[in-house]
């Protein structure tokens, strides 16, 4: 069974991201809270592996 919201450990085994690479995407909000990630009632941050993978997918819009 596929989960949709993973916690950070497995999210970071999965995507060899690291804990800096993780907290820059949420703080710099290129990653949406309550979208691609949330925090839980204990504090826990889990990451929405769909919606990463949409995101991922996303073209990417050049500078003019």
């Amino acid at each position: 069974m596929l989960m949709t919201w993973i916690p950070a450990s497995k999210f970071k085994e999965l995507t060899g991201f690291t804990n800096q690479d993780l907290y820059h995407r949420r703080s710099s909000g290129l990653w949406l809270e309550d979208i691609v990630w949330r925090k839980a009632p204990d504090g826990i941050i889990y990451y929405n592996i769909k919606e990463y993978e949409q995101w991922l997918q996303t073209p990417r819009r050049l500078s003019a």
